[in-house]
């Protein structure tokens, strides 16, 4: 028997959810096959495509869908999370996520999808009313909550996050995302056989899950000493968005120039050389730490063999 356009769809939204993607892909084409003009399967389809990076014939297929309807909330959010990787099409990528946000104010996943987008962009002015608004409007909502705690412990605001991570931790006890924040709490607090066993356990459920394996590299590092400083660098500047950040380093160069210049000539030789040295390592951790650490996990990405439909 065949399966009705709802079935189906039903069907398509169960692979993708599963991470099986080629099998949501086939239910949608089918379904578009029958009836073109059903605006969920061609919406879900781009988003199967985006995953695939397809970008070409995502953002075609998501087009498509809002020339059928374009007061369609979720088209309107899909083409945001289409366009967000791209940064020439941030204005473009913006103005879809609000168009949702207009359209459907009530859907928590709406503003959720903005506050990310705005917390990717280091824009947290932005970022936190929408995950503030996401949580009013569905207090229970494991996503707002882990997504909301995991920007509060990015901010260095550990102990506001420890509310709603308990919170989540009542309704979804085995949420992978959920165990991933809080191993990544236990890292900031030195806790690293704590953060460890938690990747490791998101590992066991999920072998492929990218920032499980980046804790666990995370874990590692911390071991080192050269790395260790460096991810404590990292930690520090990530509270601050771009322009901060950018503020901080300049800074840090404008003090070191005026010190080079006034109280270093004073010193003894010896401790000239250790400080021109320090800060010297200073600036090479900066530039060289992000590209080990990205080779780590690369290097921890090999032993993981990636789904073809991933």
């Amino acid at each position: 028997m065949t399966d009705t356009p709802a079935g189906s769809m039903n069907k398509a939204w169960s692979q993708w959810n599963a991470g099986n993607v080629s099998g949501a892909e086939a239910e949608l084409r089918a379904i578009i096959a029958e009836q073109p003009d059903h605006v969920e399967a061609l919406t879900l389809l781009a988003l199967c495509r985006s995953a695939r990076k397809d970008k070409d014939e995502a953002k075609d297929l998501i087009d498509t869908a809002l020339g059928y309807d374009s007061e369609y909330d979720f088209a309107w959010r899909s083409r945001g999370y289409i366009l967000d990787t791209d940064d020439k099409a941030y204005a473009d990528a913006e103005e879809a996520y609000l168009r949702a946000v207009e359209l459907m104010p009530v859907d928590p996943y709406n503003h959720l999808a903005l506050a990310s987008f705005y917390d990717r962009r280091n824009n947290f002015a932005k970022a936190e009313p929408a995950y503030i608004r996401a949580l009013e409007l569905d207090p229970d909502n494991v996503s707002a909550l882990t997504d909301y705690a995991s920007y509060l412990v990015d901010r260095g605001r550990a102990g506001d996050a420890a509310v709603l991570v308990e919170r989540a931790g009542q309704i979804a006890p085995d949420n992978a995302d959920l165990a991933l924040l809080m191993g990544d709490i236990a890292f900031r607090k030195g806790r690293l056989e704590e953060a460890r066993e938690r990747a490791l356990w998101v590992l066991s459920q999920d072998a492929e899950n990218r920032q499980a394996l980046t804790l666990l590299t995370k874990v590692k590092a911390r071991k080192n000493p050269f790395m260790g400083i460096w991810l404590y660098w990292a930690m520090f500047m990530g509270r601050f968005s771009g322009k901060q950040q950018l503020g901080i380093i300049l800074g840090l160069w404008l003090l070191w120039q005026v010190f080079a210049r006034t109280l270093l000539p004073g010193m003894s030789p010896t401790m000239q050389s250790v400080l021109s040295w320090g800060w010297l390592g200073f600036v090479l951790m900066t530039w060289v730490g992000p590209y080990i650490f990205a080779r780590m996990v690369q290097s921890e990405l090999k032993d993981v063999t990636i789904r073809d439909d991933y």
